[in-house]
């Protein structure tokens, strides 16, 4: 998240390529679990193959879980905010589309795209914008873009001209465009960041139970390990998400 650049289009791809992968296989482990805690075997590879890649799906069923064996409380409810219901929806398309099609994008700016990065833009970037981008916040990136554009065009003497194509669809053709983008989206990508993890940290907390549940079940015992282990910083607050450019490190 925190490498998002809207002129740069492999950047959503590098981003989006670990978030979507990484969901889609925390939820597959929260219904091996569950299918072991039920009927003392995990689910089959064929059955796998049955879930598929859409994260969406995979979301619901895992709430389904949760629900089933009475996990409640906040950290157990699937968020379901605008902004995060447009990014678990990207995700989606992003992971069925086939992941693997876009990799002729990563590093290549030049590249026109229409999908997942558009929709991202548009859809999450735009919504947090109106959210959590302040009036003060907006003034200032404005008035530096302006005193860019006057220190260019004020001498012949220096030129220089951006040939950027933006996931948007605009053309940056000086500096002070592209200063302006890329300004907004470091001031929003904290809040991005927060909103991507946060299905994230329903999962772990899910994920979380159902291993605690399995060190004392006969179905499970020796079968699964202490799962919280390997991502325990996706149980933290919003706060941390947003302050922590890699939060699992």
């Amino acid at each position: 998240m925190s490498r998002i650049e809207p002129t740069l289009v492999g950047s959503f791809y590098a981003a989006l390529f670990p978030l979507s992968i990484g969901y889609e296989r925390l939820a597959k482990i929260a219904l091996q679990v569950d299918a072991r805690l039920r009927t003392g075997e995990f689910l089959t590879t064929r059955e796998m193959r049955d879930v598929g890649h859409k994260i969406d799906s995979l979301f619901t069923q895992v709430e389904g879980i949760a629900a089933r064996r009475g996990y409640t409380g906040v950290k157990y409810e699937r968020p379901t905010d605008v902004i995060t219901n447009a990014i678990t929806a990207i995700l989606t398309e992003f992971a069925v589309t086939g992941r693997y099609n876009h990799l002729n994008s990563l590093g290549n700016p030049g590249k026109v795209s229409a999908s997942v990065e558009k929709l991202w833009d548009e859809q999450v970037m735009l919504p947090i914008a109106a959210r959590h981008l302040t009036a003060r916040a907006e003034q200032r990136i404005a008035a530096h873009a302006a005193a860019i554009d006057s220190a260019f065009s004020a001498t012949d003497d220096i030129g220089a001209i951006a040939l950027h194509h933006d996931v948007n669809g605009a053309f940056h053709t000086g500096p002070a465009s592209m200063y302006m983008r890329s300004a907004f989206y470091e001031k929003l990508i904290p809040y991005a960041r927060m909103y991507a993890f946060r299905p994230g940290r329903w999962l772990a907390y899910t994920v979380d139970q159902l291993a605690t549940e399995a060190m004392s079940s006969p179905n499970t015992r020796g079968h699964v390990p202490y799962l919280i282990e390997f991502f325990p910083w996706l149980k933290a607050p919003d706060n941390y998400f947003r302050s922590r450019r890699h939060p699992g490190k």
